[in-house]
């Protein structure tokens, strides 16, 4: 799995088991608009990602900004978020269902 943002920053991670969520801080560094992106990469020799990857960010206390589920290509997530210079959000990466992978 890929996680893309406007800076193009790009993060790498893996869904290991059923009902693993990764969390991801960040501080916007200027005032503009974040494009987030988590794209499953193929882990077998069929090129099959087995992950349907589930975007969520959230402020620090938790409050739901925006989520997705299947708006990038295919099964992947795409987000885009208006975010404030020092704006504190969080991104919770899981897998839908009980699909894993990276």
């Amino acid at each position: 799995m890929t996680l893309l943002s406007t800076s193009e920053t790009t993060v790498r991670g893996s869904i290991e088991v059923e009902g693993d969520v990764d969390v991801y801080r960040l501080i916007a560094p200027p005032t503009g608009t974040y494009r987030f992106a988590l794209d499953a990469v193929s882990n077998d020799a069929s090129q099959t990602a087995t992950l349907d990857p589930v975007l969520e960010i959230t402020t620090a206390t938790g409050e739901s900004l925006a989520f997705d589920d299947d708006g990038g290509p295919g099964i992947n997530s795409l987000l885009t978020l208006q975010l404030a210079a020092g704006r504190d959000v969080f991104l919770h990466v899981r897998g839908y269902g009980s699909s894993i992978g990276a």
